[in-house]
């Protein structure tokens, strides 16, 4: 079933709302690619750590946004991803967590 198959079955009001969620994802998708972009065009010394945290970010963000757009069965992700400019580096991060473990707390018994 295709997107116009499925929106005929759904409340105008829920399309619309997925609409706009897709909208949302696609903007918060280009800013971290763009923040990642500018970072690094702006000359300053790498940091490999700060780097790092704007490929992470630009990668959920991206998988958010395959993610809002799949959930609306709409075709041509890869087409879409390269419309907005998304770099392969950020591609190849989406869908994975980056785990820290965090110290337990202390038994206080």
């Amino acid at each position: 079933m295709g997107f116009r198959d499925a929106l005929a079955e759904v409340p105008y009001p829920l399309a619309q709302e997925s609409a706009h969620y897709l909208g949302v994802a696609a903007r918060r998708m280009c800013e971290a690619v763009d923040a990642l972009r500018a970072y690094d065009a702006s000359g300053q010394p790498r940091d490999a750590e700060a780097r790092r945290r704007l490929v992470d970010v630009a990668a959920q963000r991206a998988w958010f946004y395959v993610l809002q757009r799949e959930s609306m069965d709409f075709p041509g992700t890869d087409d879409a991803l390269d419309h907005h400019g998304v770099p392969a580096e950020v591609r190849d991060r989406m869908g994975r967590l980056r785990w820290t473990p965090r110290p337990e707390p202390a038994d206080e018994y």
